[in-house]
């Protein structure tokens, strides 16, 4: 039931650029992306032809098809969707990616330059991340069903490991977060750190297509009110009957169970529902675009204020990593300028300037 609240169109630029350069450096996107079409062909965006020369960077040349094979790790899905019958955002998009490829070239160039990592400590450190995924044995079904191959995967582990050490090592090594740093962050938004409340819910989900006659959603408000019949009784097991009736699958390996969320992240209607139940209370049938829902409320914490022994350390990792980041968008900008970089798409040229 959970939905996004936000689009490209609002992203900041300096975020575009943050997201899409680090997300490049997670190897477990090609574990999460969506296997080869049987046809082996990747999924195009609308646009120029894939073979076209978008630009190039010290005389190695990208093309579009690199950028959009860039655009469709899982984690940009949403953005790219919503981008496809808007030219100009899906022009912002290409010009975000094609800037973090050339981006995290020269910065992969720069951190194989530097002598301040042993080979052996990469080494170690890419062998301890692949053991704690389970190992090559485990891993490799998978790569072969996305395409793959293991040489690929350990590169782009290799590189990311190497970055992630060049930028705590060289690009931002004297950065210090101290805890009076963090008292100013607080105070000055002190509301944003109160702990709101939250409840913890399980629900029954009796699915309603879109398109159901009015006899099926009757019958679906009979199954949902069968259901709750069935939870009311005393000492009923809410668990067993979200297995024998719920359409959720994902909730259903959990006896329906939600965890605990907030207000905001439900529809709405489900919100109000849950919400005004007490622990132990059972809701009749609620309507909502996914069906009805028969909601059970477990637990409720109320709100709490700010507490700034609370929100300390979590202040501090967000300070070091804004200005870890400010560093290396800087470092960035100092590569660019002795880098030979040409734009050769002018709708690429124009939406990389506001990017940049």
């Amino acid at each position: 039931m959970r939905y996004p609240s936000f689009c490209v169109a609002n992203l900041p630029k300096t975020a575009l650029l943050t997201t899409l350069l680090l997300c490049a450096f997670c190897p477990a996107h090609m574990l999460n992306a969506q296997p080869q079409t049987p046809s082996g062909q990747e999924k195009q965006t609308a646009g120029p032809v894939p073979s076209t020369v978008a630009a190039t960077l010290n005389g190695v040349t990208i093309t579009v098809a690199e950028i959009d094979k860039e655009l469709q790790r899982p984690e940009l899905a949403v953005f790219v969707s919503q981008a496809q019958t808007n030219p100009s955002s899906l022009n912002r998009l290409r010009a975000g990616a094609l800037n973090s490829m050339i981006s995290r070239e020269l910065l992969v160039k720069a951190a194989k330059e530097s002598r301040s990592l042993s080979a052996e400590s990469i080494d170690k450190d890419v062998a301890t991340f692949i053991d704690s995924q389970g190992g090559k044995e485990k891993l490799m079904p998978s790569l072969t069903a996305h395409g793959v191959t293991w040489e690929k995967f350990t590169q782009e582990i290799t590189d990311g490991v190497r970055l992630k050490h060049f930028v705590e090592n060289e690009v931002s090594p004297n950065i210090k977060v101290t805890d009076q740093n963090a008292r100013v962050a607080f105070d000055a938004k002190s509301d944003s750190f109160a702990t709101p409340e939250t409840i913890r819910a399980r629900h029954i989900l009796i699915r309603v297509p879109p398109d159901a006659t009015s006899e099926a959603v009757q019958t679906a408000l009979e199954t949902a009110s069968d259901a709750r019949k069935k939870a009311l009784i005393s000492n009923a097991d809410f668990a067993k009957l979200v297995q024998e009736y719920s359409a959720d699958d994902t909730s259903k390996k959990s006896g329906g169970d939600l965890g605990f969320f907030r207000r905001g992240m439900m529809v709405p209607e489900f919100e109000q529902a849950a919400f005004a139940l007490k622990p132990g209370e059972v809701s009749q049938p609620i309507k909502t675009q996914f069906g009805f829902h028969v909601i059970k409320l477990e637990e409720r914490r109320p709100a709490e204020p700010p507490d700034f022994e609370k929100a300390k350390e979590s202040i501090k990792r967000g300070l070091l990593l804004q200005e870890r980041n400010n560093a290396l968008v800087q470092k960035i900008q100092e590569l660019k300028k002795v880098a030979k970089i040409e734009i050769a798409l002018p709708e690429l040229k124009v939406a990389t300037e506001n990017v940049s």
